[in-house]
C-alpha cells in the first residue's frame, strides 16, 4: 500500500493543473536514437514489452528506433534478454550509427539459414513488416514468422495468430489464429493467454467456455500481464466469492501500481465508499486524476465531477471544464451537457432592421 501511495504521489500533487500533472508523471529516457518517455513504476518486463510493440507496430505506429531506445537502456542496466534483443538485431556496431534495417536483413540474410536461432527468423519477420521501409513486405514477413513459430519461438507463435487474425500476409482465418494462440499460450506467453482467455469467453471460433475463459485469464495474471490482472480482480469481484473481495482489491493494486488507467478508476471507487479499505477520498481523488491523465474517460468525467463540486477546497470551475473537455472529446454524453451549462453559448448577431 504504501509503494502505491508513493506512486500516486510521483503521479500528481493533489489540486493541481492538468499541465503539470500530466509532465509529473512520465520520466524519460535518453538514447542515441532519441527520447522516450515512460511511465514511472514501469518494471523492465513492462518496458521490454513496450519496445517489443514498438518494434513490431503493435497496438501503435511501427518505430524501430523507440524500440532500441528502450533495449539500450534496458541492456545498460544488464536486462539479459535486452541485450540479446540488441546483439540479434544488430550486428557489432550498428547500434552505435544510424540504423539501418536494410543492413540488419541483410546481415540476417548472410547468415546461413540452417543456423538462423528461432529469434533471428523472427526478426526477420519484424523486419520484413517495419511500416517504414521499403522493403516492408508482409507475405515475407508472415513466412519468416512461420519458420520462427514452427522452430518453437513462442512470441512469434503469439505474432503469427495475430497475423492470421488479421491478415496480415496471409488471408484472414480466425480458426488458424487460435491455433497459434493456444500453442503460444501453452508455451507461457502472457499476452496470448489473455487473449485465448478472450476467445473462450466470447465463443470465438471456438465453444464459449468460461471456465477456460478464467483459466487462461488467471493465468495470464499471474505472468505479470496488467489488462489479465484488470480482468482477473473484475472476474472476482463478479463471481462474488466469500474472502475473494480482498484478494480482488489486491489485484487491482498490482495494476494500479503499473499505471493501469481502469485499474485507477475502480481501485478510486473502493476509497471513496471505504468498501474493503479504510475510507479516504483524498486518496481516492489522486488515483482518480491519475487515471484521468492517462486517458481514461470515465475518470476524466468524475474528476469534472469533483473539481465543480470543489474537493480541493474551493469550486474550480476552470479545472471542471478541462476535463469535461477531455472526457467530451472520447464522446461522453454527460460532460457534454455539462460544457453546455459552463460555457456560455454564443449568440448569433441580431439582424439589423432595415
Amino acid at each position: 500500500m504504501k509503494k502505491l501511495i508513493l506512486l500516486l504521489f510521483t503521479l500528481t500533487t493533489y489540486g493541481c493543473s492538468p499541465q503539470k500533472s500530466s509532465e509529473a508523471q512520465m520520466k524519460i529516457i535518453s538514447g542515441k536514437h532519441g527520447d522516450y518517455a515512460i511511465v514511472k513504476g514501469q518494471s523492465d518486463d513492462e518496458l521490454f514489452q513496450e519496445a517489443e510493440k514498438y518494434m513490431v507496430g503493435y497496438g501503435r505506429k511501427s518505430d524501430i528506433n523507440k524500440a532500441v531506445t528502450i533495449y539500450s537502456e534496458l541492456a545498460n542496466k544488464g536486462y539479459t534478454p535486452a541485450q540479446m534483443k540488441l546483439y540479434d538485431y544488430l550486428p557489432e556496431g550498428f547500434h552505435s550509427i544510424v540504423l539501418n534495417t536494410k543492413e540488419i536483413q541483410d546481415y540476417i540474410m548472410s547468415l546461413d539459414n540452417n543456423q538462423l536461432t528461432p529469434l533471428q527468423m523472427y526478426n526477420m519477420a519484424v523486419l520484413s513488416n517495419y511500416a517504414e521501409t521499403k522493403e516492408k513486405d508482409e507475405k515475407k514477413s508472415f513466412e519468416w514468422m512461420l519458420k520462427a513459430a514452427e522452430a518453437g519461438y513462442a512470441t512469434a507463435q503469439y505474432r503469427l495468430g495475430i497475423y492470421y487474425a488479421l491478415g496480415i500476409g496471409v488471408p484472414e482465418d480466425k480458426k488458424k489464429a487460435f491455433l497459434w494462440y493456444k500453442k503460444a499460450a501453452m508455451s507461457s506467453h502472457a499476452e496470448a493467454q489473455f487473449t485465448l482467455s478472450q476467445y473462450y469467453r466470447f465463443g470465438t471460433v471456438t465453444d464459449k467456455n468460461l471456465e477456460n475463459a478464467f483459466y487462461w485469464l488467471k493465468k495470464s495474471a499471474m505472468k505479470g500481464y496488467v489488462y489479465a490482472e484488470v480482468d482477473y480482480a473484475k472476474e472476482l469481484v463478479k463471481r462474488n466469492k466469500t474472502g475473494k473481495e480482498e484478494e480482488s482489491i489486491q489485484w487491482f493494486m498490482k495494476a494500479a501500481q503499473k499505471g493501469d488507467s481502469e485499474a485507477l478508476f475502480i481501485l478510486a471507487g473502493y476509497y471513496i465508499v471505504g468498501e474493503k479499505v479504510k475510507e479516504d477520498r483524498q486518496l481516492a481523488f489522486k488515483l482518480l486524476l491519475s487515471s484521468a491523465m492517462l486517458g481514461y474517460m470515465n475518470a476524466q468525467r468524475s474528476v469534472g465531477d469533483l473539481y465543480l463540486a470543489g474537493v480541493t477546497g474551493v469550486k474550480d470551475q476552470k479545472n471542471a471544464i478541462y476535463w469535461y473537455q477531455k472526457a467530451a472529446e472520447q464522446g461522453d454524453e454527460h460532460s457534454k451537457a455539462k460544457l453546455d451549462e459552463l460555457i456560455p453559448q454564443q449568440k448569433p448577431e441580431a439582424k439589423k432592421n432595415n
